[in-house]
């Protein structure tokens, strides 16, 4: 569920012209996700392949919406 709150966030960010709430709350559930999947993977639900890709994509991400942000929002 926490994916489908990140993209609704992104989605709002994307069409509307005040951007720094919608990506405020999506770097929240980028932060959530990554220790949705550490205790996932503690809890031994998740292997350390799937683990190790799971975090690189999240830090991707993460990286991403920053930088959006750091821009203005702009597209």
């Amino acid at each position: 569920m926490r994916l489908h709150e990140l993209l609704d966030h992104l989605i709002e960010a994307k069409y509307t012209r005040q951007r720094e709430g919608p990506l405020a709350s999506a770097n929240r559930a980028v932060e959530s996700l990554r220790f949705e999947v550490r205790l996932a993977h503690d809890l031994r639900c998740l292997k350390a392949t799937g683990y190790g890709h799971g975090t690189g994509r999240l830090d991707e991400i993460g990286r991403m919406v920053g930088g959006w942000g750091r821009a203005g929002g702009s597209r």
